[in-house]
């Protein structure tokens, strides 16, 4: 089983101190070349103009990846793959930006490359939305609402949403951001939690009163427990901050879907300069040399 990095370990491996590197390098690539015989000599033949040598054997080697250091060297070169290819071949760029989030664990990082995805090479836009379609706004706030919608209790906003056949159709050709199943399912469990709210014995107003003998007593809600609304799983609430996040102007920027991802840490803008910098990479040192990276050919 493949396992997966976060970006904030590449950056913190990519600190290492220079003198180091080299040691570094050779420990990291250790098991690659035990498993890899060819290593060696397949790096010392990338160069810049050709990126699809990078991207080539990244994806090799991911297969034969095992530790959190091999997979930053995919990373790698991933990253120069993308580097190299931005400027005169978008569609390899666009594929670099996908092979990364093969080997990143953040939900938010991968929102953010898959948006650089579709950034580089529009015609091949990162999420799966068919190519050439492009959403209308209006129609695309309306059906991130269905979501926030449900999630506050609001089933009759959210009814009358999904009352529109436009809104409908956005979130049905959509909804393999939020999930694996089928799209019709999709729909189907909007539909039903529509149905459930308000909460019908507090009408979401949290609380219901109660005559204990002469007195009249506040008690939460025992049907929604004070708390109505939407409450998916863990699974089912990262797709969907993930079709919010595309639905708000393909922007990861929902301030309320990143603090509940990520408790507010600080949002990474969809910048395509800033791709080779996150993962350690200097696009001016492309070359191979004694085991590190260099602008040396």
């Amino acid at each position: 089983m493949r396992r997966l990095l976060a970006i904030t370990l590449l950056i913190a491996s990519a600190s290492a101190p220079a003198q180091t590197a080299a040691e570094a390098n050779a420990a990291r690539l250790e098991s690659l070349r035990a498993v890899f015989p060819q290593l060696a000599s397949r790096l010392s033949t990338l160069t810049p103009d050709g990126p699809e040598a990078y991207l080539e054997l990244g994806e090799e080697l991911l297969a034969e990846a095992r530790t959190d250091a091999e997979f930053g060297f995919v990373a790698e070169l991933f990253a120069h793959a993308y580097s190299h290819a931005r400027e005169n071949d978008p569609a390899l760029a666009n594929s670099a930006c996908l092979a990364l989030t093969e080997v990143t664990s953040s939900p938010r990082d991968v929102v953010w490359l898959r948006l650089i995805a579709g950034i580089v090479d529009p015609s091949r836009r990162g999420w799966g939305r068919p190519q050439g379609v492009e959403l209308d706004p209006a129609l695309a706030l309306d059906a991130a609402g269905v979501i926030s919608a449900l999630r506050a209790a609001d089933g009759v906003t959210a009814k009358r949403l999904l009352g529109r056949r436009a809104i409908r159709s956005v979130i049905q050709s959509n909804a393999g951001l939020m999930t694996s199943a089928g799209r019709t399912e999709v729909l189907s469990e909007l539909d039903s939690q529509a149905e459930l709210w308000p909460c019908p014995t507090c009408q979401n107003e949290r609380i219901v009163n109660r005559r204990v003998g002469d007195r009249i007593v506040a008690e939460l809600c025992p049907t929604c427990n004070g708390a109505p609304g939407w409450k998916p799983g863990a699974g089912t609430l990262t797709g969907q901050l993930r079709f919010e996040a595309v639905m708000l102007g393909e922007y990861d920027r929902s301030w309320a879907a990143q603090f509940a991802v990520d408790l507010g840490a600080p949002l990474r803008d969809p910048d395509p300069d800033e791709l080779p910098a996150v993962f350690g990479v200097d696009p001016a040192m492309p070359f191979w040399r004694g085991g590190r990276w260099s602008s040396t050919p």
